[in-house]
């Protein structure tokens, strides 16, 4: 690796790099414009095509429709009141659910256990005498009896015992038997006792507790012994006794029937409201598609404009066209290996930058460049080409005292660099100087750098190659020739 490789780091510039860019301005507008107009183009042609397969498309769809019938006034008429009909059947639905959900939450008698009630048994006898006339008010006394226990007015009695239980739950709860007809409950055809068994009749109540069982005991007790008293002025005179009461544990069949009736009804309904609430989403569904059907036959094909869709395509390619070209600039400054700027020149090649010289005329071809321009010499844009000339002969003057022969060489060509080296000839004129030499590439001029005292290197910015300035340098230097230094114009 070469020493300039190994001891030099070059840094970039933003401010120079950004006046590179800008003296490109010309290709960037070009790649700017290129890519808005390829764009723009592209979108334009795009969306003319697309309107173009919509309007083909929707004219074979217009033929294709105008073939099928159309929902008749009468058919939308008759799905509306359908639709209508099952809103109100749905309510209802929802009505008896919510009832039946309530009963299942608040009933108490859903919340009992059948299979193990307290069953309290009052057993009653009516002596109304041994005649057929009075067998006859023994039936119609009995009968009188069993409404009392099972219309709802022995219930009531019970209830002021018990608030917690409905009218409804405690018609459950209460039986009536006897060995004359029918019975609400199990006869009492076994039940032991010397007295005649068609006049025995009995009262059953069931209860969760035993304490609650007692109370009610209690109370159908005292209510159907005042039922008889009241019978006697009203109806027919006659003896009740008590018999017997006894308390013990037994399931319930009718409490576990409503239990289980009410959850079927219950799952009935849900199951019910969920078939018509699907029913009639299917009914809305189709009521909506043939509305939308409808409408699409009626529906102008949606066209977009290319124009607008053209125009924001090539404002976002101008955009993209600028940061490519800028992307592209910016790699050639970073990979070119060219002389881009001389701010750093000593530190970088190691020679004395004796001048530098920009012909202000070539560079001056517009507003945009002469901006540039400004930007880039600071300063020294407004001195002259001839007396930057002037000024660089000056310098090379003081560096060249005491020397006789000078070669002038360069990677260039000679006539990039003919009027710089007429200038320094016509100014030094104590000073022998050469012609313009490129020693890298001529072998007869690194043969002649022998007989010079010294050498002046002139290049010139953004052509030079930095690699070949390192390289002619060294060539000098091998051969011990004094380098003055460099001159950049």
């Amino acid at each position: 690796m070469n020493e300039y490789q190994s001891t030099y780091e070059k840094e970039i510039n933003l401010m120079e790099l950004l006046v590179y860019c800008l003296k490109k301005w010309r290709w960037i507008l070009i790649a700017m414009l290129a890519m808005g107009l390829l764009a723009g183009g592209y979108k334009y042609w795009s969306i003319s095509r697309s309107n173009q397969a919509a309007l083909t498309v929707q004219e074979g769809e217009t033929e294709a429709k105008e073939e099928e019938a159309k929902e008749t006034e009468e058919e939308a008429k008759e799905r509306q009141k359908l639709i209508e009909n099952y809103q109100l059947v749905i309510e209802k639905s929802r009505q008896k659910l919510q009832a039946l959900e309530d009963t299942l939450n608040n009933c108490g008698l859903m919340q009992w256990d059948a299979s193990h009630m307290q069953m309290g048994t009052i057993t009653f006898y009516l002596n109304v005498g041994e005649t057929e006339q009075h067998s006859n008010a023994l039936d119609t006394l009995i009968a009188a009896y069993r409404y009392y226990v099972t219309d709802g007015r022995l219930a009531k009695k019970l209830l002021e015992f018990d608030e917690t239980v409905t009218l409804t739950d405690m018609s459950y709860l209460i039986g009536f038997s006897d060995n004359r007809g029918a019975a609400s409950g199990a006869t009492v055809a076994q039940l032991e006792t010397d007295w005649p068994t068609q006049n025995v009749m009995v009262v059953r109540v069931y209860a969760e507790s035993e304490e609650i069982c007692q109370k009610y005991m209690e109370a159908a007790q005292e209510a159907v012994l005042a039922y008889g008293r009241e019978l006697r002025t009203t109806l027919e005179n006659h003896e009740l006794r008590l018999l017997a009461t006894t308390q013990t544990e037994r399931s319930n069949d009718s409490i576990r029937d409503y239990q289980a009736q009410t959850l079927a009804d219950y799952t009935a309904a849900f199951k019910n409201l969920q078939a018509l609430q699907a029913e009639l989403s299917a009914l809305e569904a189709a009521g909506e598609a043939v509305e939308e059907a409808e409408a699409e036959k009626e529906a102008a094909p949606a066209i977009v404009s290319p124009v607008s869709g053209a125009v924001k395509f090539a404002v976002i390619g101008l955009v993209l066209g600028v940061f490519l070209a800028g992307f592209a600039v910016i790699l050639v400054y970073i990979m070119s290996g060219k002389l881009q700027s001389v701010e750093s020149f000593e530190e970088e090649f190691g020679m004395k930058l004796l001048g530098r010289a920009t012909d202000a005329g070539k560079a001056k071809k517009g507003p945009i460049d002469r901006l540039v321009y400004r930007l880039e010499e600071g300063p020294y844009a407004d001195i002259p080409y001839e007396e930057q000339l002037k000024i660089v002969a000056a310098n090379v003057k003081a560096a060249s005292k005491g020397l006789q022969k000078i070669m002038l060489a360069g990677t260039m060509s000679e006539a990039a660099l003919a009027d710089v080296c007429a200038k320094l000839k016509e100014e030094i004129s104590e000073v022998e100087f050469s012609e313009y030499k490129q020693l890298v590439f001529c072998a007869a001029a690194l043969e002649e750098l022998g007989e010079y005292d010294g050498v002046l290197f002139l290049e010139k910015k953004e052509v030079s190659a930095t690699k070949l300035i390192h390289r002619e340098k060294e060539l000098a230097e091998t051969r011990n020739v004094r380098v003055i230094g460099a001159v950049a114009v």
